[in-house]
């Protein structure tokens, strides 16, 4: 689902990003009664496949709790305020603890399913603030870089979408389909543009005299 609807945002923010201001919003209305369309045609002429779409991806049941992740954040966060809210418990100490507390629900986890949260337990308020400023930093840097603006736009766009799948989902660097689009999407492919941008640019000649005098 994680998957399947991060592809979803990113499709539709692209779009959005190269259309002009008075188009989005007939965009966005069209393609939410596009949607509305589809879903009211399901249920009344495909019981059978409304119910196994609501059973494999809407899953009515779990939203609430965002399967289940709403438990694994909440003692997250209680083990950090608990311990050490300034630099955090380290994520695989993290991972220990929390899986005591979900084995008397009979769960157990690998991992805190939000790269939020698990900045904040591995590395407490000293992650958060790193990981604010990494993101504002690279941002800024992209918004500097001599890309084409349609490129541009493109990297923003897989900028926005990572920082709403993280909050959803870990996005490390292991196996995983998840995992591996989010290593191509949000690291390869931006630092491949950037660094083309940056090789491309001109030096400043006053620059380039003073480095060759030192």
């Amino acid at each position: 689902r994680t998957a399947l609807g991060g592809t979803v945002i990113f499709i539709l923010i692209s779009i959005l990003s190269i259309v002009k201001k008075k188009q989005k919003i007939m965009i966005l209305v069209t393609a939410f009664l596009l949607v509305l369309a589809i879903a009211i045609g399901i249920v009344l002429f495909s019981p059978e496949l409304a119910e196994k779409i609501a059973r494999l991806f809407i899953r009515p049941d779990t939203i609430l709790t965002g399967g289940g992740r709403t438990k694994i954040w909440q003692e997250g966060v209680n083990i950090v305020l608990r311990e050490n809210p300034i630099s955090g418990v380290g994520r695989f100490t993290g991972i220990d603890q929390l899986n005591i507390y979900l084995n008397e629900l009979g769960l157990r986890t690998t991992q805190f399913h939000s790269v939020y949260v698990e900045t904040f337990i591995s590395m407490g308020l000293l992650g958060i603030i790193a990981l604010i400023y990494l993101i504002v930093k690279s941002v800024r840097g992209l918004l500097k870089a001599t890309l084409p603006k349609t490129e541009k736009n493109i990297v923003l766009c897989m900028v926005i979408t990572y920082l709403i799948i993280g909050a959803i989902e870990s996005c490390r660097f292991s196996m995983g389909y998840v995992d591996t689009m989010f290593v191509l999407m949000f690291f390869s492919i931006p630092i491949l543009l950037i660094g083309r941008s940056n090789a491309n640019k001109p030096k400043d000649i006053k620059s380039s005299e003073q480095e060759i005098q030192k």
